[in-house]
């Protein structure tokens, strides 16, 4: 069986002067033990402006740093906001994503899918 975990930086109140930093460095942490403990793959949420319900506004980033500090768990990106406009994934949105994933060895948290139906439409 193959369990993952889920992060979004939860950080309740009451605050210090170094809650964000201190935050951060647990989810770091926790992602180390993961590693450790073999979990099979770390995702990390995208949250803007959500106080104590979360500190992970910029998911790529926590992605490249937590690729430095892990071997074999997979990462990934478990939400990517975009604006209703967008017809296509701009490189707005993917260079972020592909510049993680080169810091991780190429270790991308997407799970295969399965494949199409091979038969025809008509």
């Amino acid at each position: 069986m193959k369990i993952d975990l889920f992060n979004e930086i939860q950080d309740p109140r009451p605050w210090t002067d170094d809650h964000e930093h201190r935050r951060i460095g647990e989810a770091l942490e926790q992602a180390r033990l993961g590693d450790d403990l073999g979990y099979d793959c770390w995702w990390q949420v995208e949250h803007h402006g959500g106080e104590e319900f979360s500190l992970s506004s910029a998911p790529e980033l926590m992605l490249a740093a937590i690729s430095q500090r892990t071997r074999p768990i997979r990462l990934g990106h478990s939400a990517l906001k975009m604006l209703a406009e967008h017809e296509a994934v701009s490189p707005r949105l993917r260079r972020p994503a592909s510049s993680a994933t080169s810091c991780a060895s190429g270790r991308p948290g997407r799970r295969p899918r399965a494949p199409r139906s091979s038969s025809s439409a008509g």
